[in-house]
């Protein structure tokens, strides 16, 4: 028999990712105030992580001498991180009652511009 953090251990070395969640119950409002800190700060950082990829990524494809292909890439990837992220936050809103959706919201807008600003880069390539 092994644990939760064996488990995700065992998942990670195979190549495949987890996310464990705890349970948590507070007992007094002076413990739900640091929860609700450390969730919000956990959110901060993950959305400021994924917030630079994109950013770096539009500037990336300022440059003429990067592949679309290589652009489209890395939207992609981008891409995946955002759902895995908005499934977490979701969650994290049932569970933690955390709502995230304005943050996720500004973050999927900064995608979609992306991917058109990476589009009409290709159209001007191609003529």
């Amino acid at each position: 028999m092994i644990d939760s953090r064996e488990f995700s251990s065992l998942i990670r070395e195979i190549g495949g990712s987890s996310i464990r969640w705890t349970r948590l119950k507070i007992v007094n409002s002076e413990e739900s105030r640091h929860v609700r800190q450390a969730v919000e700060s956990t959110f901060s950082r993950d959305l400021h992580a994924l917030e630079e990829k994109i950013r770096k990524l539009r500037e990336q494809s300022k440059d003429a001498t990067i592949p679309i292909q290589q652009l489209k890439r890395s939207y992609s990837v981008q891409s995946r991180s955002f759902q895995e992220l908005k499934t977490k936050w979701m969650l994290g809103k049932k569970l933690w009652f955390y709502d995230s959706e304005k943050a996720l919201r500004r973050i999927y807008n900064m995608l979609v511009n992306t991917r058109r600003v990476i589009s009409s880069i290709e159209a001007m390539r191609s003529l």
